[in-house]
């Protein structure tokens, strides 16, 4: 019984340990990375689905990882979206290429 007390305590310890703010909390979305607009009026953009695209406001690294990977699938965790603009304007902490499903 005291082993299955220790296992038990062990693996909460290791999965508080493991888990962070940010990973409980992040927002994100996940979407096709394309280009907007008009030269030299040019914007990233995450396309959600036919209906919903978001302009992506984000630093010049994250921006450069962007472009070089239009057209894939795109994992974008955000702080806030600028309801106010049309169209709506993502501001972007992260963004990773997706793999797998999303949960």
């Amino acid at each position: 019984m005291k082993k299955i007390i220790a296992a038990v305590i062990l693996i909460f310890i290791f999965t508080a340990g493991c888990s962070t703010k940010d990973s409980i909390n992040s927002k994100f979305v996940v979407g096709e990375v394309e280009v907007v607009g008009n030269e030299p009026f040019i914007n990233l953009a995450v396309k959600i689905n036919p209906t919903s695209v978001y302009i992506l406001n984000c630093d010049n690294e994250t921006k450069t990882f962007l472009f070089k990977n239009q057209g894939k699938m795109i994992k974008i965790f955000y702080d806030s979206i600028d309801n106010d603009k049309t169209p709506k304007e993502i501001f972007v902490k992260k963004a990773e290429i997706f793999s797998g499903t999303q949960n």
